[in-house]
């Protein structure tokens, strides 16, 4: 059965790893099971305060100049002034503070 654990923000034992700061902006294509969708479960998954900035191909020619690395999806925190790309990176990043049937998603071992 599929539980969070100590690690995430939804758990309330004390967790094992200290949960990344938020709130966190996914910024992303309105593409379903594309790339942003694991940073999207990952996000639900730990409890993390975020939202989802859906970002019409229209425009995204405007705004790729301005991404790290010109690539979506693309993950911020304005507070802590972090910028993420790579879906791959990002995913690393979340699954390191989420934990499911008492087990972090990306061991520190």
């Amino acid at each position: 059965s599929l539980s969070l654990c100590a690690g995430s923000r939804a758990a309330e034992a004390e967790p094992k790893a200290p949960p990344p700061p938020g709130p966190f902006t996914l910024h992303y294509f309105p593409v379903p099971g594309a790339p942003g969708e694991v940073v999207r479960l990952l996000l639900a998954l730990g409890g993390f305060e975020w939202s989802d900035e859906i970002i019409p191909g229209r425009i995204w020619g405007d705004l790729k100049p301005q991404t790290k690395y010109g690539q979506m999806p693309f993950l911020k925190c304005d507070t802590c002034h972090l910028e993420l790309a790579q879906s791959r990176a990002i995913a690393r990043y979340l699954a390191k503070s989420v934990c499911i049937d008492g087990s972090l998603m990306y061991p520190s071992d």
